[in-house]
């Protein structure tokens, strides 16, 4: 009697702790949506962040930048599309001045905050550049 009690209690928390680890799962899974000025208050969540884009510029290196929120120096978030990823994205220069989301980790890299596009899932337009 007393096996079948502690066998059914175990599978009661483990049910309890399945069903929490999803219920886990599941809220990352799903982004908050942000503003750029927000997105400094949430480094390492997985966020939506939607803003003007107020320049698009390309390294020497192939390195593309999409500014949130200012103009370059003063913005307030980056996306980053890196070179290896650069041929999957096409014309990036039509989102200059474009209302734009962008989809992934908030990351902090040299003071800055940023997040890595590595797909153009990740990119959505809202509103056309006028």
């Amino acid at each position: 009697m007393r096996r079948q009690v502690r066998g059914r209690a175990v599978w009661a928390l483990a049910v309890v702790v399945l069903v929490t680890l999803g219920a886990t799962v599941q809220g990352q899974s799903t982004p908050i949506t942000l503003t750029p000025d927000q997105a400094k208050d949430h480094a390492g969540a997985y966020a939506t962040v939607e803003g003007r884009v107020f320049g698009v510029s390309t390294t020497r290196s192939n390195t593309t930048f999409l500014n949130f929120g200012a103009p370059f120096p003063r913005n307030t978030i980056l996306a980053v599309i890196f070179f290896s990823d650069a041929g999957k994205f096409q014309d990036l220069s039509r989102l200059d001045g474009a209302t734009v989301q962008v989809t992934g980790v908030i990351k902090v890299y040299q003071g800055t905050f940023e997040i890595v596009l590595k797909s153009p899932s990740q990119v959505r337009v809202v509103r056309r550049a006028t």
